[in-house]
């Protein structure tokens, strides 16, 4: 920026939206963060889910093919 000073780019209208900028991703920071905690909950309630009805239908599996003379 200070070799761009004396080619007739102002610094100052470059900075002047930093706060703004620095805002919106603060905003986006408090909405991504919730949404990923809850998504990681989710998807390990659903691997919960899917590793009992894999253990219940070995089990299911195991009782009716239980082949002892």
């Amino acid at each position: 920026m200070a070799g761009a000073a004396g080619q007739g780019v102002d610094p100052k209208l470059l900075a002047e939206n930093i706060g703004l900028a620095l805002g919106t991703t603060i905003l986006g920071l408090m909405v991504a963060i919730p949404i990923l905690m809850i998504y990681y909950y989710f998807i390990a309630k659903i691997e919960r889910y899917v590793a009992e009805m894999n253990e219940l239908s070995i089990d299911f599996a195991d009782h009716f093919l239980d082949i002892t003379p």
